[in-house]
């Protein structure tokens, strides 16, 4: 397999974004591929299209990296799943799908099968914000994410309903906040799962790590 290694086509997430606020105004341009790569995450699940910029970047920074990838965005109004079914018609490989609907309730666990994936590497959450919303968001993806799996949070600020969320769902003795990043002034909030003493194949709750699918070679 080659690689179009390791630069994000920008061009094409503009074109695909038609007329959005250009990426090269955020911070997220340069922390979302980061995070896509050092995740391997064959499979991403987001939760929250709005304008469309972050899916587009987690799908060219899928579309560098895996020939065949599998990505779901989930967003309950319906203009904004149109635009994410827009901007994957410009992915021509792999698997992406939009679904318009409370993103607490959608059965990742029948979804991802269907479209040829196991488990998810990584989650990206900027749907509703209230706790319920939230919570119901992770308890909604835990089935499937894989146990080297990163959750990537919006809107993590103190006191907010977000952060208590993740404290909730995600105790500290079993979850490790491994960054914090504030790309456009709104804290960004990554955690992973503690490995140590985890099974080699799966943890208490059945989660189980990724298959391993290997990244494109570099070009000659």
């Amino acid at each position: 397999m080659e690689e179009k290694h390791g630069r994000i086509n920008y061009a094409k997430i503009e074109k695909a974004l038609q007329g959005h606020p250009s990426v090269s105004t955020f911070g997220l341009e340069y922390l979302l591929p980061g995070l896509v790569w050092s995740a391997r995450a064959y499979t991403i699940i987001e939760i929250g299209v709005a304008r469309g910029f972050t899916t587009a970047l987690l799908a060219e920074a899928q579309a560098q990296l895996f020939d065949e990838p599998v990505m779901i965005s989930v967003e309950d109004k319906q203009d904004r799943a149109n635009i994410a079914t827009e901007i994957f018609s410009h992915y021509k490989h792999g698997q992406r799908l939009a679904v318009c609907g409370n993103s607490a309730q959608v059965n990742y666990e029948q979804l991802l099968p269907e479209l040829g994936a196991e488990t998810c590497q990584l989650a990206y959450i900027d749907g509703g914000h209230s706790f319920r919303q939230v919570s119901g968001d992770i308890k909604a993806l835990m089935p499937v994410m894989a146990l080297e799996a990163l959750w990537v949070f919006h809107d993590f600020v103190e006191g907010s309903h977000v952060l208590n969320a993740i404290q909730h769902c995600l105790p500290r003795h079993e979850w490790d906040l491994v960054g914090i990043a504030a790309p456009i002034g709104v804290p960004i909030c990554i955690v992973s799962k503690r490995l140590d003493g985890i099974p080699s194949t799966k943890d208490t709750q059945g989660r189980k790590w990724s298959r391993r699918r290997e990244p494109k070679c570099p070009s000659q």
